[in-house]
């Protein structure tokens, strides 16, 4: 923890208590869900954006109906005096049915490009979501190493500590220069 302290900027004498340990971050790795990923996430309303693209150009396809309608009142005249203006007025009302016969291949390769889009994105999503996968296998074999490591280590502290308790008895004897505490203290924070 001194060492923490020194990279952290803080007085050596301050003590650190850590909260955390292997098993809760082995924990958070094991309840780790892919849906957290803002990656899947963007990619997901993208490739429902393209199949409602594709179902948006398939229905082109389909006659369409729609009702039109207009009202228009206008005036002319040679003078200002909107009194005596005649305000004749006109509407109409229409219905308009549109049924696509042939637009040169046009609609065809639009829906060809909209599915081929989608296929991009659901290939796209499966890549990503195997390398989430991957990343997710290797967070967990970095802790199995590091939790390895970190047991073999425990002996060697262990020791180091013997030995710096050892050369300060030594040194509070006068048998021993202060270079050879400082050197095993160094020891002990490395290990």
């Amino acid at each position: 923890s001194r060492y923490l302290c020194f990279l952290l900027d803080l007085p050596s004498t301050d003590s650190m208590e850590l909260e955390d340990n292997l098993e809760t971050v082995g924990r958070e790795i094991d309840g780790y869900q892919q849906s957290d990923r803002a990656e899947l996430r963007l990619i997901q309303a993208q490739l429902q954006q393209a199949v409602e693209q594709t179902r948006y150009e398939q229905s082109r396809r389909l006659p369409s109906v729609s009702l039109v309608s207009q009202y228009n009142i206008q005036a002319q005249s040679n003078n200002l005096n909107l009194q005596e203006y005649v305000w004749p007025n006109s509407w109409y009302v229409g219905i308009g049915i549109n049924i696509p016969i042939f637009n040169g291949f046009k609609l065809k390769h639009r829906v060809n490009a909209a599915r081929q889009t989608e296929k991009q994105l659901v290939i796209q999503q499966h890549l990503l979501k195997e390398q989430v996968q991957l990343e997710l296998i290797n967070a967990q074999n970095s802790l199995e190493e590091a939790k390895q490591v970190w047991m073999r280590q425990q002996p060697m502290v262990k020791a180091a500590e013997r030995s710096l308790a050892l050369i300060k008895d030594r040194w509070n004897q006068g048998l021993a220069k202060y270079n050879e505490v400082a050197d095993a203290e160094l020891q002990v924070i490395q290990s």
